[in-house]
């Protein structure tokens, strides 16, 4: 959201400073127009982004309690508190910030850029506005790998099965995510036979 929002905002904010010649402007007057339009931006970011970021992370919580206890209704207050408490982890959240505080860094420096030096008029600051979508939606790779790898946190060890070569991840007693293994096209139909119940 901040991508597509925030960081095309400042390409097109500053796209259109440039080519109404705004940012030559603050120059003759003698004033970094760097500092004053790009280096404000970013302070701007830093300042306010971690307090939306732990609001967001708060109101992600509240409504998850919302969710299991006041409508499904399943779990107590004090049973939902418990297990809530018990699996929170400070340096997690710390290390989430941190995360979040890198890729809204990154995002708002690809915007600046791209606004910063767009021209070719209002078609100039579209295209300029187009090519920095693709880097800043790249930004937040760390943040897609780290929840598939568990760079930025710890993964919960599931115990490895072995059923007909094929490799699962999971609990006894519940479906597992499989992942598929590699080689021809019948080690794949040794799978669907194996989850069906059939000898392979």
């Amino acid at each position: 959201m901040m991508a597509a929002k925030v960081g095309t905002g400042i390409v097109a904010e500053l796209g259109s400073m440039r080519i109404s010649d705004e940012i030559d402007a603050l120059e003759v007057m003698g004033i970094d127009s760097m500092t004053f339009l790009c280096a404000t931006r970013l302070l701007a970011a830093w300042l306010v982004l971690p307090f939306m970021y732990i609001a967001a992370v708060g109101a992600g919580f509240y409504a998850s309690y919302l969710a299991v206890v006041q409508q499904i209704g399943d779990v107590s207050s004090g049973g939902f508190f418990l297990i809530f408490w018990m699996f929170q982890n400070p340096p997690d959240l710390l290390y989430s910030v941190i995360k979040g505080m890198t890729m809204a860094t990154a995002i708002v420096l690809v915007g600046c850029y791209y606004g910063y030096n767009a021209g070719g008029g209002p078609v100039g600051v579209g295209t300029a506005t187009a090519k920095s979508d693709g880097p800043q939606h790249r930004a937040r790779a760390p943040d897609r790998d780290a929840r598939h790898t568990g760079l930025l946190g710890r993964q919960s060890a599931r115990p490895h099965r072995r059923l007909s070569g094929c490799a699962f991840r999971g609990h006894p007693g519940t479906l597992p995510a499989i992942r598929a293994p590699s080689g021809p096209r019948r080690d794949l139909r040794r799978l669907r036979r194996a989850l069906l119940g059939r000898s392979p």
